[in-house]
């Protein structure tokens, strides 16, 4: 259910006892320290097995050139070298059922962190930042930090492990040899830090292209319906391949770079072992190196080839997961600008509302530029007052700012004679019901919406918001209105978001022009049967409106134009004079009554 924002069953989702997110990627693997701890031991064991097989090949090797062996004997180094074998693939089942479970309940846990943080964030972050560089956060980013603490962590694991043991089992086989073979390790070192740098450089910029990428295809395809309609599907596949087209070369540059790794490791890899041949064979051939020993340090330098790789593997998935991990800390890193105080007023609300010289300007405003100028108004619990005037008038900022979707300067906007900016936030906006301008739907069935208002309304409750809205009978509560809301018409979208205000049953109703999509008639039938609610409920409504005929019932009538309030008063004294509201309504009035006479005119004319 939308109102759920917790859908997933309980335990799905890991807790960790951590108050913040760790900020590196060993931090973010210490929270599965277990299932870690465990899965390295395995792989540990999984290599030591591995390095058995050499040696037990070097015992049945010196047998055969001493003469010894037999086929008993060759049969049971055969069987050993077997076991083994059948050892290695039980235990790497096993360090996968760990490791890659382990990554796989950090990723959950850090996307779960992550989403829920970005629902704390206030509308200016979202005007800010585009809905597309989130997705990347949240898909890209994630895929990048959960194959470094996967793949990342077993291929570093497995390079630092047969180093050591290869190492180590030269050494004791031959020093000489072991140092001819380790001296190609310094060039690849230095090859590995310089592209490693280049890689996170590149691929910070690919995570940020992606971004843009699904940001152009969110807005294209949100706006379907509309280049539709002015045949510009062609047209908008321009600024769409220029993302695309950036996206492609620089992961091709990514891809360049990540492949210099392996070419680059097996030449090395490959220099040194014609180093050991060249060289390991002359000490065979002195008789300082027997023939067993040669072999087994040659299947050893051949067990060197995965850790080389692996330490390019490695780097190229560390370089992208920090680059991933840095963008998704600062996004963590983000504070709501709009929050509770601290000790925050957190009653029961009344409904009275204050506005006391409230002027304010959006931050990109051109210069300083007002969107109020000194706004006085008083508004007892349980009056209706309607807003009116041209637009850009500055109704619906004055609408925002009460909800606190914006804040106001302080002690400028009081509800209950508490500033607005000292309630507790969810308590404050739990108890005023909204209807935006623009319907917010989600693509969910009628229910589910209407659900976001009230999660505990009964069936009772939802159709009587249903009827107070005018929407009864045209839709049914489990049809899926799709994405937002577009089976709908923009009247029963109007009328859906308003059923859900109602389902709220706040102290204080802020109506932005919520019935500008109905026609006239409708709107009447809804107006008669909503108001009367409204008064009997006791609630406070401020009711924004450019058809002055919604607001003919309030109690008293505000006319905003420039962030001023120009006039006031009630309905029917601003009407017996000349008044702005009088001059709209006359001349609304006018187009209402001119429009079908005319009509009339020219269809007797056509007959």
């Amino acid at each position: 259910m939308l109102h759920k924002l917790r859908i997933l069953p309980k335990g799905e989702i890991p807790q960790y006892p951590v108050a913040q997110v760790p900020r590196t990627l060993w931090g973010l693997l210490f929270l599965e320290r277990r299932r870690v701890l465990l899965g390295v031991f395995t792989l540990l064991v999984v290599d030591v097995l591995q390095y058995g097989i050499p040696y037990v090949l070097k015992v049945g090797v010196d047998e055969l050139e001493r003469g010894e062996a037999t086929f008993g004997g060759l049969l049971r180094w055969g069987l050993v070298i077997l076991a083994l074998g059948l050892g290695v693939v039980f235990l790497r089942v096993l360090w996968r059922r760990t490791l890659l479970v382990a990554s796989r309940r950090v990723e959950a846990w850090l996307r779960d962190r992550l989403y829920a943080h970005i629902l704390t964030l206030d509308a200016t972050f979202f005007q800010r930042t585009s809905l597309g560089e989130v997705m990347a956060h949240l898909t890209n980013d994630m895929e990048a930090i959960r194959l470094a603490l996967a793949f990342g962590l077993i291929a570093f694991v497995d390079f630092l492990l047969y180093t050591l043991f290869s190492i180590g089992a030269m050494s004791l086989l031959s020093v000489k040899l072991m140092v001819v073979a380790m001296l190609p390790l310094l060039p690849l070192a230095l090859h590995v830090l310089v592209l490693g740098r280049k890689i996170h450089r590149v691929f910070r910029k690919v995570q940020a292209s992606f971004g843009d990428l699904t940001e152009e295809t969110r807005k294209i395809l949100t706006n379907i319906r509309m280049l539709k309609a002015y045949r510009q599907e062609k047209g908008v596949m321009g600024y769409y391949n220029r993302h695309n087209v950036r996206f492609v070369r620089l992961n091709l540059v990514l891809a360049r770079l990540s492949a210099l790794f392996d070419p680059t490791i097996r030449t090395l890899s490959s220099l040194g072992a014609l180093l050991v041949l060249a060289y390991g064979g002359r000490l065979v051939a002195r008789g300082e190196l027997s023939l067993g020993s040669f072999v087994a340090f040659f299947s050893y330098l051949g067990m060197m080839v995965w850790p080389m790789m692996a330490l390019g593997f490695t780097v190229n998935l560390y370089q992208r997961a920090s680059a991933s991990l840095r963008r998704v800390l600062n996004l963590l890193d983000e504070k709501p600008r709009i929050t509770s105080p601290p000790g925050a007023y957190s009653g029961q609300m009344r409904g009275d509302l204050e506005i006391r010289k409230l002027s304010f300007s959006y931050p990109d405003a051109v210069s300083g530029e007002r969107a109020l100028r000194g706004v006085d108004l008083v508004v007892p619990a349980g009056r209706f007052v309607g807003i009116t005037g041209p637009t850009g008038g500055g109704k619906t900022t004055l609408l925002r700012l009460v909800f606190r979707f914006l804040d106001p300067p302080p002690g400028t906007v009081r509800v209950d004679g508490v500033d607005v900016r000292q309630w507790d936030l969810e308590r404050l906006r739990r108890q005023i019901g909204y209807v935006p301008q623009e319907p917010l739907l989600f693509s969910a069935t009628v229910r589910e919406n209407l659900l976001l208002g009230n999660p505990r309304a009964t069936e009772a409750e939802l159709q009587e918001a249903l009827e107070l809205s005018g929407i009864a009978g045209e839709v049914g509560l489990d049809t899926v209105i799709g994405e937002k809301g577009m089976t709908l018409s923009g009247g029963q979208k109007q009328r859906l978001s308003i059923a859900r205000a109602l389902l709220k049953r706040p102290r204080i109703y802020l109506f932005d022009d919520p019935l500008s999509h109905v026609d006239a008639q409708k709107e009447q039938e809804i107006l008669q049967k909503l108001l009367p609610r409204l008064r009997e409920e006791g609630a406070t409504v401020l009711w924004v409106a450019h058809r002055v005929s919604q607001i003919l019932e309030a109690d008293e009538v505000v006319v905003l134009s420039d962030g001023c309030v120009k006039e006031r008063g009630m309905p029917g004294e601003l009407l017996a004079r000349e008044s702005i509201f009088a001059a709209l309504f006359r001349l609304q009035t006018a187009t209402d009554t001119v429009l079908p006479a005319r009509r009339e005119n020219e269809t007797k004319e056509k007959t």
